[in-house]
């Protein structure tokens, strides 16, 4: 859950811009005001689930993402990351997403799935989680105010896109 996924088949090929589930890839763009209307990235620790924090929000709130076509962009692609990935902050920033933006039913999934996946690290991510309770808090409290459409909207308009 929360890993978004790459669509390697155009279901609308003569369409210029076309609604995805998720940003991916960081060739997506917002204007500032947006950004800091949705706060972010705040929270989260390096990379890892950006994107997908960053759709969900929009989509929540009751914006769309959208793929316009006709753009190019170049990206240098390297065989390895300039930076470290470190799984207990990939689990925390998951944590993070789950604890403030879906439903405790959703949430759930994603704890369990966590700590199926890698307990030792999951359980240092909920300290860390729980050490910024309140950032978690405020950043929960307010969301609670900007969103417009819930979890089970966003999970259908997905389903609805998928091939």
């Amino acid at each position: 859950m929360l890993d978004a996924q790459w669509r390697y088949t155009d279901q609308a090929p003569d369409e210029p811009l076309i609604q995805i589930p998720c940003v991916l890839g960081a060739c997506y763009a917002m204007s500032k005001r947006y950004w800091l209307y949705l706060r972010g990235l705040a929270g989260l620790h390096t990379y890892g689930c950006d994107e997908t924090y960053l759709s969900l929000k929009t989509w929540l709130e009751g914006g769309i993402c959208l793929l316009m076509k006709n753009i190019k962009v170049g990206h240098i692609f390297r065989k390895k990351a300039p930076f470290d990935m470190c799984t207990r902050d990939l689990i925390y920033n998951k944590l993070l997403i789950a604890e403030t933006v879906l439903p405790v039913e959703h949430k759930k999934i994603v704890f369990r799935e966590m700590d199926r996946s890698n307990p030792e690290a999951t359980g240092e991510a909920m300290q860390m989680l729980c050490g910024n309770r309140q950032m978690v808090a405020e950043l929960k409290n307010y969301y609670r105010q900007i969103f417009t459409w819930n979890v089970d909207a966003f999970v259908q308009v997905n389903q609805s896109m998928k091939t």
